[in-house]
């Protein structure tokens, strides 16, 4: 990953000073396992900032990076990194600020993925899963939701949402062209159980009710994807 990647991020975070991330998954390419790589990146933040006084400047401020890979399960990682503690004083491992899954495939690896889903949820972290389209969201939205997830953390409904900054890249599904999908084209978030620990779904808006067929489920559950959080 190049620094450049990251000035988006940048970008909506201006206050930001230092950006931790890891790569977790069974996905991560062997021969960045347990690799470290650190960066500086010279970012003119300022123009972004809401303090007036801070955009009459056009100083670029240095922004620390680190990027770190396991090829692991996330919650294999995370308890095998110290977790969970209810001592922050004997913790070696740093509850993150957000967990992000990208194309997941939730709903079609469940079994595989409750573990983790379990040990984000008892541990109240900020979660953002994405997915292909709109049905394959819905499918994964209620997945967790069974689970009685807080799907409403931003005092929004928690449905599903567009991504603004997904792919634009068009993928043909193999299964069913040429139809097509984009990565990363939908998300929902999730943090922590509900205070009731009864699931409560949102009926979704009708112009993105799922189909109820044998091909669209078929597809869903055809294309086999890693776990990968960040």
């Amino acid at each position: 990953m190049r620094s450049g990647d990251v000035q988006g991020l940048l970008a909506l975070f201006p206050s930001l000073n230092r950006l931790k991330i890891r790569m977790v998954g069974p996905s991560i390419d062997e021969s960045l396992n347990g690799r470290t790589t650190s960066m500086t990146c010279a970012f003119n933040k300022r123009p972004h900032s809401p303090n007036a006084d801070d955009r009459k400047t056009g100083e670029e401020d240095k922004v620390e990076i680190q990027i770190q890979y396991f090829r692991q399960l996330y919650h294999e990682f995370a308890v095998g990194a110290g977790a969970p503690t209810n001592d922050p004083k004997t913790a070696s491992f740093d509850l993150p600020d957000a967990v992000v899954a990208f194309a997941s495939g939730l709903s079609e690896h469940l079994s595989d993925w409750l573990p983790t889903l379990k040990y984000l949820l008892e541990q109240r972290i900020p979660c953002c899963f994405t997915s292909y389209h709109s049905i394959e969201a819905d499918l994964d939205y209620r997945a967790v939701c069974s689970l009685g997830a807080n799907l409403s953390p931003a005092n929004t409904d928690g449905y599903p949402k567009k991504n603004s900054f997904s792919s634009l890249l068009p993928i043909e599904d193999p299964f069913f062209p040429p139809r097509i999908y984009y990565l990363n084209n939908f998300l929902f978030y999730f943090c922590g159980y509900k205070k009731n620990s009864l699931p409560q779904c949102v009926t979704p808006n009708p112009a993105n009710k799922v189909r109820k067929n044998s091909a669209v489920l078929q597809s869903s559950e055809s294309r086999k994807r890693s776990k990968k959080a960040v």
